[in-house]
């Protein structure tokens, strides 16, 4: 059971091929549930789900930072053991960025669901990124002389002594897949309606754009500016922990490229049926078919197209690394 589980969170779950999941969301599960999950016509019981899920989604993010911090240091540590060179885990700049968006979108979700509630909603979440920043271990200040770097070496070797063993042991195990569960179902809400969003305005930008006269490629400059600038402000919060997992574990540029790539992939397949809308009435002149892109075998296709790519990169891309096997590593 447990091999099972592992075998889903490392290939589906975590890392580059999470991305693979917005294929699903976006092609086969958010057409169905879209018109489901209203943002005007939701039942007091769905609304009470969401501010569960928000809730609980800032819980289980702390925790799945913690897990990714410890496995960003244990990645460390095999790469000094393999090649001498010590790099010190660091996110990337935008994921500054993101943590901000997500404090937006979270607001927006606040404003649907929790009503007289979103304001205090975003004051607990502005004080949850607060402590983020704080805690997580992540965001550190440049070292202003030896003494500093020292004393920030010395609390991270603590750190790594208390949190390792217990994550090396499984004693994190149950609590990894929870967060992870939760994360999950979060962006999965999140999602869906984001899906529903981004292709409506794309459909309605194609409609105008035939109605006043746009041929061929001059089209593309009315369609897809706004959707790529939107899709690129929005994918990352829904799925802010494992970007920021992406980032950290990337040592080599092959994984820092595999990373960006994927990135792209998501973005493409997620506004896929406002591109093939596009192809079909400006490219092709076959006219709207917005019927037929919709349909579940069509997605279920473009879905698989977007795991292989996906699979493809990681493959080509990621390098290959172990855990340390035991705790003797870790004091190397």
């Amino acid at each position: 059971m447990k091999e099972t589980i592992d075998l889903i969170k490392r290939h589906a779950l975590n890392g580059i091929n999470s991305y693979a999941l917005f294929g699903f969301y976006s092609l086969i599960l958010a057409p169905f549930l879209a018109d489901f999950i209203a943002f005007g016509d939701m039942s007091s019981l769905i609304a009470l789900g969401g501010i569960i899920i928000l809730v609980l989604e800032f819980f289980a993010l702390v925790f799945k930072l913690r897990i990714i911090r410890i496995q960003s240091e244990l990645r460390r540590i095999d790469h000094k053991h393999q090649t001498g060179e010590d790099i010190i885990p660091h996110p990337h700049p935008l994921i500054i960025w993101g943590f901000f968006t997500r404090l937006l979108l979270r607001f927006m979700i606040w404003l649907v669901v929790g009503g007289p509630l979103a304001f205090v909603g975003l004051f607990l979440d502005i004080c949850g990124i607060g402590y983020i920043y704080v805690h997580s271990g992540f965001f550190r200040d440049h070292h202003l002389n030896f003494r500093e770097q020292k004393q920030d070496d010395h609390e991270r070797e603590a750190w790594n002594t208390i949190h390792m063993p217990l994550y090396l042991s499984g004693g994190y195990y149950w609590k990894e897949l929870a967060a992870d569960l939760v994360l999950q179902v979060y962006a999965f809400m999140v999602f869906t309606a984001f899906w529903a969003f981004i292709n409506s305005i794309g459909f309605e930008a194609i409609a105008d754009a035939l109605s006043e006269g746009y041929v061929g490629y001059d089209a593309v400059w009315h369609v897809f500016p706004q959707l790529v600038a939107m899709l690129l402000m929005g994918l990352m919060p829904i799925r802010i922990a494992y970007w920021l997992e992406d980032s950290t574990m990337a040592f080599h540029w092959k994984e820092k490229v595999g990373m960006w790539i994927a990135f792209v992939l998501a973005v493409v397949f997620t506004m896929a049926p406002t591109i093939i809308e596009y192809l079909s009435v400006f490219v092709l002149h076959e006219g709207s078919i917005k019927e037929q892109i919709l349909s579940p075998y069509f997605n279920l296709f473009l879905s698989f197209v977007l795991l292989v790519l996906v699979m493809l990169v990681h493959l080509l891309l990621s390098r290959p690394w172990m855990h340390a096997k035991n705790m003797g590593r870790l004091n190397q």
